[in-house]
């Protein structure tokens, strides 16, 4: 899977965007205050909310410096 970041797809689980950005799971959670417990294998676009979106995911990866 391309790592660029224009390559997430609302379809995504959690687990796929960490595994290919090397970010760890619960760094994604944390960083967008949703329950640590939401399991990794719920699609991006579940998780849409006021706080995220897979456009604002797009720019914390840019901004931690992943690949």
């Amino acid at each position: 899977m391309s790592t660029e970041k224009n390559t997430i797809k609302g379809w995504m689980t959690v687990e796929q965007v960490a595994a290919a950005f090397s970010v760890p799971v619960t760094d994604i959670l944390a960083a967008f205050d949703m329950p640590l417990d939401t399991p990794p294998s719920t699609p991006i676009k579940d998780l849409e909310s006021d706080t995220f979106s897979p456009a604002e995911l797009r720019t914390w990866l840019s901004a931690q410096g992943t690949p």
